[in-house]
């Protein structure tokens, strides 16, 4: 079958990446050790035989429903000590540079992983993060072709989920839905991009996570920390991909995508990172993965409308998403005035150093 080529795409994150599996895990299902900063996960079926052993079963359901301790408080009042419930701990985690306060001790968001219990990122994670830049590099390249679309944007009412949804599968129906096989243009058979498969990734090693805080990081640099943890990926760390083209669907070739790569980043530098002082210099096929990176990385709001006029479409586009209570809050409607929107930074600290959240680079390379 020669119409269908292989390659290998190798991602290096540049900063922590989070790609989050939907579950997160409370203050009594981990146990955290304040002076090796590490952060326990148990094994629960290990942890309720540990405990079935030591006939502390009653008093742990009754520690769920009514205790506010933490798990390490808990062990400690009930005498488990250390090397006792060691052995019930699915893994471990640096806690990196995140906050844990004696009293009220944060949620820890998980990420993604397999049967296996190993982290990996889904091929699908990073096939949207490419269809993202496509999209926007046609649209960077041929804007005319896009401008009517702008005022259907501008229109829109808020209507929940899928708010600027319809307007949004316009958009990528006019750039990928070219094929033909059926009179249905809207039909999803009619999308090229078919023809690009991604395998979810090798394993990551749990080794290999650390937790991070988010810090949102303001136009004058002023941090905030929120009360919000994620298993990461470090810096600096490869993860690989498979990557077939059907050269019979798809119209995009590997020199296309990190083209678009190049582009889709190059703008939100100028719209966005620009604005944030972020006097860097980013490497070549940089993009962004995963969750937590923010509104531009995610969005074709910036290539459709530009700089200027973006500023103010995406600034109505958020405050339209909030609650009446929070308009006010979050001030959005006034981003035209600092010259940006969204007007926070998604970033994170680690190992003392402020990194933007999902920052990665990427190669493509024949497979052999």
């Amino acid at each position: 079958m020669g119409y269908l080529k292989t390659f290998k795409i190798i991602i290096e994150t540049l900063s922590p990446v989070f790609v989050g599996s939907g579950e997160k895990i409370s203050k009594k299902k981990y146990v955290f050790h304040k002076f090796d900063k590490k952060v326990l996960i148990p094994d629960l079926y290990k942890l309720f035989i540990g405990l079935k052993k030591l006939n502390l079963l009653k008093e742990y359901e009754e520690y769920l429903l009514y205790d506010s301790r933490d798990l390490f408080a808990w062990f400690r009042a009930n005498n488990i000590d250390r090397k006792q419930y060691q052995q019930w701990m699915k893994y471990n985690l640096d806690s990196g540079d995140s906050l844990f306060e004696d009293r009220g001790k944060k949620e820890i968001l998980l990420f993604v992983k397999d049967a296996y219990g190993c982290p990996y990122v889904p091929g699908s994670s990073l096939k949207g993060a490419i269809r993202t830049a496509l999209l926007s590099g046609n649209m960077i390249k041929n804007k005319n072709s896009y401008n009517k679309f702008k005022s259907g944007i501008r229109q829109a009412r808020y209507n929940g989920k899928r708010y600027l949804s319809r307007e949004a599968n316009d958009i990528e129906n006019e750039a990928f839905n070219i094929l033909n096989r059926n009179k249905k243009k809207y039909d999803a058979v009619n999308d090229c991009l078919a023809g690009i498969r991604i395998s979810d990734s090798k394993p990551i090693s749990v080794s290999d996570l650390v937790l991070c805080q988010k810090v949102d990081v303001s136009v004058d640099g002023t941090e905030n920390k929120l009360n919000v943890l994620r298993e990461c990926v470090m810096p600096h760390k490869k993860i690989e991909f498979d990557l077939t083209i059907d050269t019979q669907l798809c119209i995009y070739e590997v020199s296309d995508i990190i083209n678009a790569i190049n582009a889709f980043f190059d703008c939100c530098q100028d719209v966005f990172l620009e604005a944030f002082k972020r006097n860097k210099v980013y490497q070549e096929n940089s993009f962004y993965l995963g969750g937590g990176s923010g509104y531009v990385s995610k969005t074709m709001s910036y290539p459709l409308f530009g700089k200027e006029e973006g500023v103010k479409a995406v600034s109505e586009i958020i405050d339209n998403t909030l609650p009446y209570r929070l308009k006010n809050e979050h001030k959005h409607r006034k981003d035209p005035i600092l010259g940006v929107s969204p007007h926070m930074l998604k970033c994170t600290r680690y190992n003392g150093i402020l990194y933007e959240m999902g920052l990665c680079k990427m190669d493509i390379v024949k497979s052999t």
